[in-house]
């Protein structure tokens, strides 16, 4: 499924270039939606692939975590976490085109906002690493049912 809506140059938007807020002429490509990821573009044409980790799930690099009590980033209050990657990458340096922006949170803590409207700063060193608030909108939609499920599983 895709939305688009007027799609403007990058760099081109209300805010500049690397605007976090709503944009009322930002982009949201859904262009693989699935139960545990689903890929955005911000509206800066910048995309991101949303992950969930669910308690028990493996993750990290080559898989050599596991999201359980013995993992330090576990939390029995907020066990489900959602990771945000940059799938713009080169899929013969990044596996599948994705580097981890190192953005990683639990899906309580992130919900916590998601009425807001505002977008996310991934990560301060890359400013291409942010999601606007329009995108963000759509990603709480997608995490919604999930944590419903999560609040039904404790």
């Amino acid at each position: 499924m895709t939305t688009t809506r007027n799609r403007q140059p990058k760099g081109t938007e209300s805010g500049g270039q690397f605007a976090a807020s709503v944009n009322p002429e930002s982009t949201v490509d859904l262009a693989d939606v699935g139960r545990n990821k689903m890929r955005v573009t911000n509206s800066n044409g910048d995309e991101f692939e949303v992950r969930i980790i669910r308690e028990g799930d493996r993750y990290g690099m080559n898989d050599c975590l596991v999201n359980d009590s013995s993992n330090k980033f576990f939390s029995e209050n907020d066990p489900v976490m959602v990771e945000f990657w940059d799938a713009g990458q080169n899929p013969d340096v990044f596996q599948d085109g994705c580097q981890f922006t190192g953005g990683r949170y639990g899906l309580h803590s992130l919900m916590e906002n998601s009425d807001e409207g505002r977008g996310l700063n991934l990560y301060g060193g890359e400013p291409r690493w942010s999601i606007d608030g329009k995108t963000m909108k759509t990603i709480y939609e997608w995490l919604e049912p999930i944590t419903t499920e999560a609040k039904d599983s404790r």
